[in-house]
């Protein structure tokens, strides 16, 4: 009979306590007969894997994938310092990945460039799905473009699903405040698109710690190829570090 195995979300297992069959799901791969669900009896048996809500969260997704009987690590070259692995699909197998891949934690990259690579070599065998925390980053492209940037602060207003975020114009406010000796300072002067960035992610986007997450990862992987954005040579390994 074929068989899917679950890793929860991430989410669930850790927010949800009094949910203690789902908690227990996440220290223990639970597996279910699958065939009910699968009327071609004339196709071989396989085995699927599920995760999602993983959000950056590295150490969670290296111990799903140790646990998992559908993922591996390969290694593909290195040294004693540092390794060099991808993810492989064992054989008869098939992985859906659910959403929410970034935001709560520091490996973003990795994780993102990890299941891409995961995808490309398995086309027909790798699904990925995306999850709001996925399709919001859209907002970028528009709300860091030179055009959106040029606008009036006043013309910004709060995000109306959050009635205690701040609008831009008073997290730059709090930006300025924070420097000494430059109240004088026109507020246009802290309008960047790096602060511009933080107001997002911290007042938009929920997740107020994603910034320096980002910046923890991106000097890893600066010190492991010698700069950043590294060569799209590498984006199909991942680098392990002792």
């Amino acid at each position: 009979s074929s068989v899917i195995s679950f890793g929860i979300s991430r989410d669930t297992a850790t927010f949800c306590p009094s949910n203690r069959q789902q908690i227990k799901a996440k220290r223990k791969r639970v597996e279910m007969d699958f065939s009910k669900y699968y009327r071609d009896s004339g196709s071989e048996d396989f085995r699927l894997g599920y995760v999602s809500d993983v959000e950056g969260h590295w150490s969670y997704f290296l111990d799903f994938v140790r646990r998992s009987n559908v993922l591996d690590w390969e290694d593909v070259g290195g040294d004693e310092e540092i390794k060099f692995r991808q993810l492989v699909l064992r054989p008869n197998t098939y992985f859906v990945y659910g959403g929410d891949s970034v935001d709560k934690g520091p490996g973003d990259i990795r994780l993102c460039r990890a299941l891409v690579s995961l995808k490309q070599r398995y086309p027909d065998r790798v699904h990925l799905l995306v999850g709001n925390r996925d399709l919001n980053k859209l907002r970028f492209r528009s709300e860091l473009s030179d055009f959106d940037m040029a606008r009036p602060l006043e013309e910004i207003g709060k995000p109306f699903w959050d009635r205690n975020a701040k609008s831009l114009k008073e997290h730059l406010e709090q930006v300025r405040d924070n420097h000494v000796g430059v109240e004088d300072v026109p507020l246009e002067r802290f309008n960047t698109k790096a602060e511009r960035l933080r107001y997002m992610l911290k007042h938009t986007l929920g997740c107020p710690d994603t910034f320096e997450f980002r910046r923890n990862e991106v000097a890893v992987l600066r010190k492991i190829y010698g700069h950043y954005p590294y060569s799209v040579d590498h984006h199909a390994t991942t680098p392990f570090l002792p």
